[in-house]
């Protein structure tokens, strides 16, 4: 429906955005920790850090979303997840390695809150409206491991990660153009 359009473009546009860290985390991460110095072992093991903070974020982001309101909620996930990023790409060492577990719960934290925004659109078409976010999540993230893959045989790893953190701002004006209102939870105006 052409009422929607401006909803899937700004999320296309906060998909992209997000896709750059994503990517660069999920596809490259024991990669670009070997080309730091870290053991292989730890390397490894270092994706499943990320999945493990996945997993709180994919389950605090919702209610979160649901108290403070979605669009406050994904505002605060995406000013966020660049300034993690930037201290990821600076870090060494243990510090390194804990990061991972805060960077994966707000990164897997923007999933749910962006599909409970898609499921209030109140649309006629549920199914379509959902579809058509997933397809949209699907093509961005995987263009962008592609995209991120050529651009760190060209540049390397570690410009390519920075190059992924600077495009996630991106995300900010995306969010701020959704629908919704941003509300600033009582425990900060107090």
């Amino acid at each position: 429906s052409r009422t929607l359009l401006p909803l899937f473009l700004r999320l296309t546009g906060v998909c992209f955005a997000l896709a750059g860290i994503e990517s660069a985390l999920t596809s490259f991460l024991p990669i670009y920790l070997t080309a730091k110095g870290v053991n292989l072992w730890t390397a490894g093991a270092s994706l499943s850090l990320l999945q493990v903070g996945g997993i709180a974020g994919s389950i605090l982001a919702g209610p979160f979303s649901d108290r403070f309101g979605r669009k406050s909620v994904l505002l605060s996930i995406v000013v966020i997840l660049p300034m993690l990023m930037w201290l990821f790409i600076l870090s060494h060492g243990i510090f390194l390695i804990l990061l991972l577990i805060v960077l994966g719960t707000f990164l897997s934290g923007s999933r749910p809150v962006l599909l409970a925004i898609v499921h209030d659109t109140n649309s006629e078409y549920p199914a379509y409206v959902n579809g058509t976010y997933m397809m949209i999540s699907f093509v961005v993230n995987s263009l962008m491991v592609l995209v991120l893959g050529m651009l760190s045989d060209k540049i390397g790893l570690e410009q390519t990660y920075s190059i992924a953190a600077a495009l996630s701002l991106g995300a900010v004006p995306c969010v701020l153009l959704l629908p919704g209102k941003i509300s600033i939870p009582p425990f900060i105006t107090k």
